[in-house]
């Protein structure tokens, strides 16, 4: 009977034991588990912000690429918008300078004839008289257009000499003033030390008077125009993004008015030959291309800045006055009639009317007044 109990008292022991080892055994699994899962969502976790960052990483060099590719494109169709605008001011050019060097021709004859009738009508017929004046003037104002006309296409030959840009302003301001009227306030703001400029003072006095006077236009009753100097430079990079600018130092003029402004399209056309807003009989659309034309000759550059309801800024950058400048062929102060490779050549028709009049000035100036 002992040794039964005994036994069972054993198997109950070792019946203890086994449950407490799959006990044990459970709670070992389950704590393994659930430090795998906990392990596997860490790696999980780590993997996905790895995989995160990288598609960051390349998405941000995707924006990259997209905008260089996008600026490069941008740059390509303004590369190619400035190459069309050249070779239409370009061909614009060769156009008006032909046909305004002719129309020279022509009106020199004209001019002349005039002059030589009124020296010689009688005294007492002023209707005839009145006349005569009355046509030579408009001859006279035609000339003055193709003169114009000539500056852009930049056949006008010019006499560039070092030039204190100071001086050329101050002793315009006066004449803008009275041509623009009172109710436009001018102001100049002259830098210290100014460089001097290589430049044609009086081509230039008349750029600023034709800037004067198409701020007047666009100011209406009342507002200022500001002209103010300084010294600038044109790095390569700027020179490189626009037509026919060399890099370097230039002398400055800023023409600022307070009118309405230009739109986009408007600024696109400002150069071109008689482009204007203005209504007929206004304007001849001339007065931005000669200035235009003018620094093209002289080396330099011009730029125009407007906004709507504010103003414009034109900027003249003209060329700086160097040491032993040497200079340039095309801008040589010579007669217009002895360079064929850039004049029209004269009609025999227009020579012999030329050699008519000039065969009346002997004899003209024997004849007793």
């Amino acid at each position: 009977m002992l040794l039964i109990r005994s036994e069972n008292a054993a198997l109950e022991k070792a019946e203890q034991a086994l449950v407490a080892r799959r006990q044990a055994d459970a709670a070992r699994l389950r704590t393994l588990s659930i430090a795998v899962i906990i392990g596997a969502l860490l790696a999980s976790a780590i993997l996905a912000a790895l995989v995160t960052r990288a598609a960051r990483i390349h998405a941000a060099e995707l924006v990259d690429q997209n905008e260089t590719l996008i600026r490069e494109r941008e740059n390509r169709e303004k590369a190619e918008t400035m190459l069309r605008q050249a070779q239409k001011m370009e061909a614009l050019g060769q156009l008006t300078g032909g046909v305004a060097h002719d129309f020279n021709n022509m009106l020199a004859i004209i001019v002349g004839s005039m002059d030589m009738m009124l020296r010689r009508l009688p005294d007492g017929d002023e209707r005839l008289r009145t006349l005569a004046e009355n046509a030579l003037s408009g001859a006279n104002r035609a000339a003055a257009l193709t003169k114009r006309l000539l500056a852009f296409s930049r056949l006008q030959p010019l006499d560039p000499k070092p030039t204190d840009i100071n001086k050329c302003v101050s002793d315009m301001s006066e004449m803008m003033r009275r041509s623009i009227g009172e109710h436009i306030v001018v102001e100049t703001v002259l830098a210290g030390g100014l460089w001097r400029a290589f430049i044609d003072c009086p081509q230039l006095e008349s750029a600023l008077l034709n800037l004067a006077v198409n701020a007047r236009d666009a100011m209406g009753d009342n507002g200022r125009l500001t002209i103010e100097t300084s010294n600038a430079f044109l790095d390569k990079a700027y020179a490189a993004q626009h037509d026919e600018v060399e890099s370097g130092q230039y002398v400055l003029v800023a023409v600022t008015d307070t009118g309405a402004g230009m739109t986009p399209d408007v600024l696109a056309k400002a150069f071109d030959p008689f482009f204007t807003t203005k209504r007929v009989g206004e304007g001849t659309g001339l007065g931005l291309s000669q200035v235009h034309g003018f620094l093209k000759q002289s080396r330099g550059h011009i730029k125009l800045y407007s906004e709507i309801g504010v103003g414009t800024t034109v900027k003249l950058y003209l060329p700086r006055d160097t040491a032993n400048r040497e200079l340039p062929a095309d801008i040589e102060h010579r007669p217009a009639s002895t360079d064929d490779r850039t004049h029209p050549v004269r009609t025999a028709a227009t020579d012999g009317l030329l050699g008519d009049l000039a065969s009346y000035l002997p004899r003209k100036a024997s004849t007793p007044s």
